[in-house]
C-alpha cells in the first residue's frame, strides 16, 4: 500500500514538476541571453574606446542591429559620441555609414558628437559630422553651451570657422554674443578676432552684453587683458563708455581691481581712447545705458571698495559653477592632492571623465593643476591616459610646461618633453615661452632642458622684446644667464635688443649688478657701446644714475674695457681697437650732423676748457672777497660786548688773515689752475 501511495503521488505531481522545471530552463535562457547582450553592448563600449574599426565588423557579423540597441542600454553616451571625443576619426566615419541618425544624439549632459569634437579641436571629425546634420549647431546642452560656444572657450579657431562656414548671417539675437564673451573669460583673443570679423552687424555684436549688462570692454577690462582691450578700442563701432547695471563703465571696472602694472597699462589705454568714470559722464548719459534703460547709481559698499579678485557686478557670461557634476569636483579635487588612488577609483566608474574637460567650465585641467604642484606620479598617469592634454592652455594661455618650468619641476618637465617638445614655443598672454618663465625665476637645470629640446627657443621675444637673456638680467639670475649663453655660440644673440633699444649691457649697468658686468665684459662679442633708443650707452645709462659704491665700481669696470659715452663716440678714432680686439665704430650723434676734422674738434674742445678755467677763476675771486668782506664785518661789530683793545686786537688779526689769503692764491694761482685743468680733463672723459 505504502508503495502504491508513493508511486500514485509521484506521478500527479510529475506535470507541476514539469512546469517548474520549463520555468526554470527559460529564465535560464533569457538571462544568459541578457549576459551575451551585455557582454556584447560591452564589446562595443571598448571597441569605441580604442578606434578599432575591425573589432566594429566583427561585432556587426555577430549582431547586425547592435548599433540600433544603443539607446536602450544603460550608458551615457553613444560610441559616436566616445570616439568624437577621443578623436577616432575612422571609428567615426564607420559608426556615421553604419548609422548616421547617432550624429543627432545627445548624452546625459545634452552634449551632442559635435560638442565633444568641437570642444577637443578635432577639424576632421567636426566636418564629417556637420556633412551628415548640420543642424546640430545650433543644440545646446544642459548649460546652454552651442558647439561654437564650447569651440570659443577653448579657442579651437579652425573648429569655429568650419562651423560658421554656411551661415550666411550671425546676429546678436541668435545667443551668439555669449561666445563672444566667452572668448573674453578664457582669454581666447585669435577666436575673438574670428568671430568678429565673421559678423555682419560689428557695431550691435560688439558691445552686446551678457545678463549683467557687461560688454566685452566691461569683462577684458576686470581681466586685465590689455592685449583683447586694446583690439576692441581698436575697432570704430565700440562703445567705451557703456554702463553695466550696476552703473559702471569699464574704467570703473578696472579702478575697484587691485593696482599692479597691468591695470595701470589698462587704465592709460582706456583713457587714451577718452573712457570716462561713471560719476564724469553727463547727467542723461549716466542715467541711461546705451539701449536706453534705466541705470541705478546707487552701489552697494562692497561695490565700491576694492577686491582682491573681479567685482561683484563683473560675473561669468555662462554662469556653470551650479552645473559641475559631482565627478568633475572630485577629478579636480584629486588633483590637488595628487592621488593616484583617487584617480584610478574615477577611472573605474567613468572612463571617459578626462576626456570631458574640455567642456567643463574650469580654467585648467587636471594636469596643469598637478604640474603646478609638483605631483609627479600623478603627472605621468594622466599623461598615459591623455597625451593630448599635455597641449591644453589655460585661461592665461600656460601650458603645462609653463607652470612646470616656472616652478622648477625637472621630472615633470622632460615627462611633457616627452609627449609634446612643440609647446617650448607657445606663448603666453604676456608673449613668454617656458624658457622665458625658467629664466625669470633662475631654474637653471630647467632651462637646460628646454633648450636641449628646442634650442630655437632661445630667440623667441616677449611682448616688449625681451629674450630669456634680458629677463635673466631683470631678475638678476647669473647662473642662468650663464647657461643660456654658453648654449648660443652667436655675438647676435648676446647683443639683442628690447622694444626700448636696451641690450642685455644696458640693464645690468643700470641695475649696477657688478658681477653681470663683469662676466658680460668677458665675453668677446659683447658691444659696450652700443646705442639704445635714446642714443646711450652703457656708460651714459650709469652716469644717469645715483652716485654709489656700486655705480664707482661699474663706472671703473667700463673705463677699463674702453667703453664710451655716447657724446664721445664721434671722436673716437675710426679704427681703434679696446682691450679684447674689437673695433669700436665711431658713431655720430644726431646732434652732429656733419662730421668735423679732427684738428677744428681738438681746437674747439680746447677753447671750451678755457672759457670753463675763466669763469672758475672768477667764481673762486668772488667767493674770497665775500669771506673777507664777512671777517670784516664780523671784526667791525663782534657779537658779545668786547673792550676796544679786544676789537683791536681782532681786527689786526683779520687783516692778517686776509693779506695771507690773497697772498696764496697770487703765488699759488699755477698750480690751482693745473689742479683745475686736470679736473676738467676727469669730468670730460
Amino acid at each position: 500500500m505504502e508503495v502504491e501511495f508513493v508511486e500514485r503521488s509521484s506521478q500527479q505531481a510529475s506535470p507541476r514538476g514539469n512546469a517548474r522545471e520549463g520555468t526554470e530552463r527559460r529564465l535560464g535562457q533569457s538571462s544568459n541571453r541578457g549576459i551575451e547582450r551585455a557582454v556584447m553592448e560591452r564589446r562595443l563600449y571598448e571597441a569605441s574606446l580604442k578606434g578599432c574599426v575591425r573589432s566594429l565588423n566583427e561585432l556587426m557579423e555577430e549582431n547586425e542591429v547592435i548599433l540600433h540597441r544603443v539607446s536602450v542600454t544603460c550608458f551615457h553616451e553613444t560610441p559616436l559620441h566616445i570616439a568624437a571625443m577621443l578623436g577616432h576619426f575612422d571609428f567615426v566615419r564607420a559608426i556615421l555609414w553604419l548609422k548616421p541618425k547617432l550624429a543627432s544624439e545627445l548624452d546625459s549632459q545634452g552634449c551632442s558628437p559635435l560638442h565633444l569634437a568641437s570642444a577637443e579641436g578635432y577639424l576632421d571629425i567636426v566636418r564629417e559630422l556637420l556633412l551628415i546634420d548640420a543642424n546640430v549647431c545650433s543644440v545646446r546642452d544642459q548649460d546652454g553651451r552651442t558647439p561654437l560656444h564650447l569651440a570659443a572657450m577653448r579657442g579651437r579657431v579652425d573648429v569655429i570657422k568650419e562651423l560658421l562656414v554656411g551661415v550666411t548671417k550671425i546676429t546678436a539675437d541668435q545667443g551668439e554674443t555669449a561666445s563672444l564673451h566667452l572668448c573674453v573669460e578664457h582669454n581666447r583673443l585669435e577666436a575673438l578676432k574670428v568671430l568678429v570679423e565673421s559678423v555682419t552687424d560689428v557695431d550691435e555684436f560688439i558691445n552686446s552684453r551678457d545678463d549683467n549688462g557687461n560688454t566685452l570692454l566691461h569683462l577684458a577690462a576686470a581681466n586685465k587683458q590689455l592685449k583683447t582691450i586694446k583690439y576692441l578700442l581698436s575697432r570704430t563701432g565700440v562703445k567705451v563708455n557703456s554702463l553695466n547695471k550696476n552703473g559702471f563703465t569699464a574704467i570703473d571696472v578696472v579702478e575697484h581691481c587691485p593696482r599692479d602694472l597691468k591695470g595701470m597699462e589698462v587704465r592709460e589705454s582706456l583713457r587714451e581712447a577718452g573712457a570716462l568714470r561713471a560719476r564724469d559722464l553727463p547727467s542723461e548719459a549716466r542715467t541711461k545705458d546705451i539701449r536706453g534703460n534705466e541705470v541705478s547709481l546707487v552701489v552697494a559698499r562692497n561695490d565700491v571698495v576694492g577686491r582682491p579678485v573681479v567685482p561683484a557686478n563683473v560675473e561669468r557670461p555662462l554662469s556653470c559653477g551650479k552645473e559641475r557634476t559631482f565627478m568633475e569636483r572630485r577629478l579636480y579635487e584629486t588633483s590637488l592632492h595628487g592621488s593616484i588612488h583617487s584617480l584610478n577609483e574615477l577611472m573605474e566608474e567613468n572612463e571617459v571623465i578626462l576626456h570631458r574637460v574640455s567642456v567643463t567650465c574650469f580654467h585648467e585641467t587636471p594636469l596643469h593643476i598637478a604640474a603646478m604642484l609638483g605631483h609627479f606620479d600623478f603627472v605621468r598617469a594622466i599623461l598615459s591616459r591623455k597625451p593630448k592634454i599635455a597641449s591644453e592652455l589655460d585661461s592665461h594661455g600656460c601650458s603645462p610646461l609653463h607652470l612646470a618650468s616656472t616652478e622648477g619641476y625637472v621630472d615633470i618637465v622632460r615627462e611633457l618633453l616627452l609627449i609634446y617638445a612643440d609647446v617650448c614655443s607657445v606663448r603666453n598672454e604676456d608673449g613668454r615661452t617656458p624658457l622665458h618663465l625658467a629664466a625669470a625665476r633662475g631654474r637653471v637645470d630647467v632651462v637646460k632642458e628646454l633648450v636641449q629640446a628646442r634650442p630655437e627657443v632661445t630667440r623667441i621675444k616677449a611682448d616688449h622684446g625681451e629674450t630669456a637673456l634680458h629677463l635673466c638680467v631683470e631678475y638678476n639670475r647669473l647662473d642662468a644667464l650663464k647657461v643660456l649663453v654658453e648654449s648660443v655660440t652667436d655675438d647676435e644673440f648676446i647683443n639683442s635688443k628690447d622694444d626700448n633699444g636696451n641690450t642685455v649691457f644696458h640693464l645690468a649697468v643700470a641695475k649696477k649688478q657688478m658681477q653681470t658686468v663683469k662676466y658680460l665684459l668677458t665675453l668677446t662679442g659683447l658691444e659696450v657701446n652700443a646705442l639704445n633708443s635714446n642714443t646711450f650707452t652703457a656708460v651714459d645709462v650709469v652716469e644717469q644714475c645715483p652716485r654709489d659704491l656700486k655705480g664707482m665700481e661699474v663706472r671703473e669696470s667700463l673705463r677699463e674695457a674702453k667703453a664710451l659715452r655716447a657724446r664721445d663716440l664721434a671722436l673716437a678714432p675710426s679704427n681703434t681697437k679696446d682691450r679684447r680686439g674689437n673695433e669700436i665704430s665711431p658713431v655720430v650723434t644726431p646732434n652732429a650732423a656733419r662730421p668735423l676734422s679732427r684738428g677744428r674738434s681738438w681746437k674747439k674742445h680746447v677753447k671750451n676748457q678755457d672759457k670753463w678755467l675763466k669763469r672758475k677763476r672768477d667764481t673762486l675771486m668772488v667767493a674770497a672777497t665775500l669771506i673777507a668782506a664777512m671777517a670784516l664785518q664780523a671784526g667791525l661789530n663782534p657779537p658779545g660786548v668786547f673792550g676796544k683793545r679786544t676789537q683791536k686786537m681782532m681786527m689786526e688779526t683779520i687783516y692778517i688773515w686776509l693779506g695771507r689769503l690773497f697772498w696764496l692764491i697770487t703765488i699759488h694761482w699755477d698750480t690751482l689752475e693745473s689742479w683745475l685743468t686736470t679736473q676738467c680733463h676727469s669730468l670730460c672723459h
